[in-house]
């Protein structure tokens, strides 16, 4: 069986994002890992990194990082 769970992203990113979208709409941004729900993304400045929560899904999706 295969098991579907949450899955997190993390991207390198020279310049952080002013938003981040799944499949063209908004993901809120939280201040923390720990503070993000279901959805969401982290900007980490000082590591060069954006961390992005997607919910449990089978589907294909596209996540954008906007400048």
């Amino acid at each position: 069986t295969r098991r579907v769970e949450p899955m997190w992203l993390r991207v390198r990113a020279d310049v952080m994002p002013t938003t981040v979208s799944l499949d063209g709409a908004p993901l809120p941004e939280a201040a923390s890992t720990a503070a993000l729900g279901a959805t969401g993304w982290v900007a980490d400045p000082a590591r060069r990194l954006v961390w992005v929560k997607l919910e449990a899904s089978t589907l294909g999706t596209v996540v954008t990082l906007d400048p």
